[in-house]
C-alpha cells in the first residue's frame, strides 16, 4: 500500500481479521520521512512506528483504507502520547 504524505489523518485498518484493533488514525511524522504517528480514532492511545509504510502496531499486519469508518475533518493535526 503506497501511502501519500499530505499532512492531514488519514483513516486505516489493519487487514488481519484477527487482530480486532479496529480504525486507526495515521499520519506520516512531518520531522522524520520514515516515521509514523498511529493512533485510536478516540486519540487515548498514539505509536509512533519507524517504517517506510505504516502497520498495525498491535500484530505487524498492513493498514488498509477504511473509508466510512469515523471522520477526520475534527481530528487533531498534533498526535497525543499515552
Amino acid at each position: 500500500m503506497q501511502v501519500q504524505y499530505r499532512g492531514e489523518w488519514m483513516i486505516r485498518q489493519c487487514c488481519n481479521a484477527a487482530c480486532g484493533l479496529g480504525a486507526l488514525r495515521v499520519r506520516r511524522d512531518p520531522c522524520h520521512a520514515d516515521s509514523w504517528w498511529i493512533s485510536l480514532l478516540q486519540g487515548r492511545v498514539t505509536w509512533r512506528e519507524a517504517a517506510t509504510e505504516p502497520f498495525c502496531p498491535v500484530c505487524g499486519g498492513d493498514l488498509q483504507s477504511a473509508k466510512g469508518v469515523g471522520r477526520t475533518d475534527n481530528a487533531s493535526n498534533e498526535p497525543r502520547v499515552a
